[in-house]
């Protein structure tokens, strides 16, 4: 177990290591990110995932990432240099994990105005539904 801050203050405590969302430890949730790949924009880049304002890892195309913490409320965001996604709500319950996907929020012909304009919507970090 690790403690994420880089401040005197408390920061958000994650499992590290644990990659198979199916393995959460008894008193924890999950929260996984997937990428999907095969997109050009963005390809051989890296995104950031922040959980309450912490990085906890990033996730390249076609991976996913898996985050233990403790239940209860969060905020998830993505970042990609200085443009990020929209910050997501999230509210992780034990024993159970959370899946959100990330992705470019528009196509590559619309990226250079969401470089320029749109900073906090570069990216889009939805919820995905078990059926």
């Amino acid at each position: 177990m690790s403690t994420i801050s880089g401040r005197d203050e408390p920061g958000v405590i994650v499992l590290v290591g644990v990659r198979n969302p199916r393995l959460i430890p008894q008193g924890w949730a999950a929260v996984v990110v997937h990428r999907p790949g095969g997109r050009y924009r963005d390809s051989l880049r890296s995104y950031e995932v922040h959980l309450d304002g912490f990085l906890v890892g990033v996730v390249r195309p076609g991976r996913h990432l898996v985050v233990h913490t403790a239940p209860g409320p969060h905020r998830l965001q993505g970042r990609i240099d200085w443009c990020s996604s929209p910050v997501v709500a999230v509210n992780a319950e034990e024993g159970r994990s959370a899946h959100f996907t990330m992705e470019p929020n528009r196509g590559f012909g619309e990226l250079v105005a969401a470089i320029l304009w749109s900073h906090s919507t570069y990216l889009r970090l939805a919820p995905v539904f078990a059926p």
